[in-house]
């Protein structure tokens, strides 16, 4: 009798695999292998649970280094492949790729790694980020194959040496559920807001963590920039001229805020932004897509270092133009003109005038623009292509 395949998928939450891996883990299922998976506890723990075979990661903090931890979560990693003897590892984010690729490498397993995005650290030179490239060099190595979620950071490691490029998979991001993200009615003409107030023109929406790279602060100051020179005949500096009056934009902010991580954007701030009156902030949400239904431009000037960020991603299957940087992920998504605007990165001037721009258009050119969102995700970024690719190399 043959050995039912054992696939062991490690992640540093829950939520992300809930959120991003979960039509990926039920085709595993459904090929008939014994997926097992693994990562701390957190909101989403119960729902996996329900569903999949699920390990806890005791030992696994996102944030921060710290060198005894990390040589427990190592040791976690191998007590839990000697246990179970997986055939093939698929690891996500920097710290499963590190230790349960070595641990699992160490038992016998094919591992494939999933960069989804270089974080901050490989934007620089420093300590950190020597110490993150040195770790990242074995598991690289002996890795059956590596997926990238871009270009950039695929030929960034080829070009350091830390990975040769014919293992080398590029998927477009995780992809995105077409079926789960859909253009409603209201995406061919004017939306309307929590208030249904039928006055406002045009409605932009932040929504992602509120980190700084991510770009929440620029979208503030944008929206500060436009409220105050709002049907200005001046056009308050802009060079396209006045945009319709402050009561006809509106600016809201979804996602958290947080007062432990270095770069969040602290629960005080966005306390002031409200009381400012410059945006609404909408607090957080496990289903996004109200929100979207309810906007009709996503903003996302972000200069992180993510794979394709799934805010982008969400915003072309549900039929939303997009205003986003011209930066690494974030440019893949946008057709310059066709379903929005690149601005540069950390260039509030620009970001400011390209929301002016989409301001001014029609609500039926806007339409249009979502329309092509729409076709871009069906034609690059459906998410069964990105799972054929792992069950690809899974039965390699």
């Amino acid at each position: 009798m043959n050995k039912q395949p054992v696939v062991l998928i490690a992640a540093n939450t829950s939520w992300s695999l809930y959120n991003f891996r979960l039509n990926l883990m039920r085709s595993i299922v459904k090929q008939g292998m014994r997926l097992v998976l693994t990562a701390p506890r957190d909101l989403f723990w119960d729902e996996l649970a329900g569903e999949f075979e699920i390990i806890e990661t005791r030992h696994l903090q996102r944030d921060g280094m710290s060198i005894i931890n990390d040589l427990r979560l190592f040791r976690e990693y191998g007590v839990m492949m000697k246990r179970l003897r997986p055939d093939v590892l698929l690891s996500f984010t920097v710290k499963p790729n590190v230790y349960a690729v070595r641990a699992a490498y160490r038992h016998g397993a094919r591992v494939i790694p999933t960069v989804n995005g270089l974080g901050s650290a490989f934007g620089s030179r420093n300590l950190v980020s020597s110490i993150i490239r040195l770790l990242y060099r074995k598991p690289l190595r002996v890795a059956s194959a590596v997926v990238f979620h871009n270009t950039d950071d695929r030929d960034q490691l080829v070009s350091e040496g830390l990975v040769e490029k014919t293992k080398c998979m590029v998927t477009p991001g995780s992809g995105v559920d077409l079926q789960a993200f859909r253009p409603s009615s209201r995406a061919a003409g004017r939306t309307r807001g929590p208030e249904n107030d039928e006055d406002v023109t045009c409605r932009f929406l932040y929504f992602s963590r509120l980190l700084v790279e991510k770009g929440a602060r620029d979208y503030v100051e944008a929206a500060r920039r436009l409220k105050s020179s709002s049907g200005e005949n001046n056009g308050g500096g802009f060079e396209t001229g006045g945009v319709p009056a402050a009561d006809n934009l509106a600016f809201s902010i979804l996602g958290p805020a947080s007062d432990s991580n270095p770069s969040a954007v602290h629960a005080d701030e966005v306390n002031a932004w409200k009381k400012e009156g410059v945006v609404e902030y909408l607090g957080t949400a496990s289903d996004v897509r109200p929100y979207l239904e309810n906007h009709d431009v996503v903003v996302f000037p972000s200069y992180y270092r993510e794979g394709i960020p799934r805010v982008l991603l969400e915003a072309l299957a549900a039929g939303k133009p997009i205003i986003t940087t011209d930066w690494i992920g974030c440019r893949e998504t946008v057709r310059e003109g066709k379903n929005g605007f690149l601005v540069p990165v950390r260039d509030v001037s620009t970001l400011a005038g390209a929301m002016e721009r989409m301001a001014r258009l029609t609500p039926e050119e806007r339409a249009e623009m979502g329309k092509q969102s729409r076709l871009l995700a069906e034609s690059v970024f459906d998410e069964k292509n990105v799972i054929k690719t792992y069950l690809d190399l899974i039965k390699k």
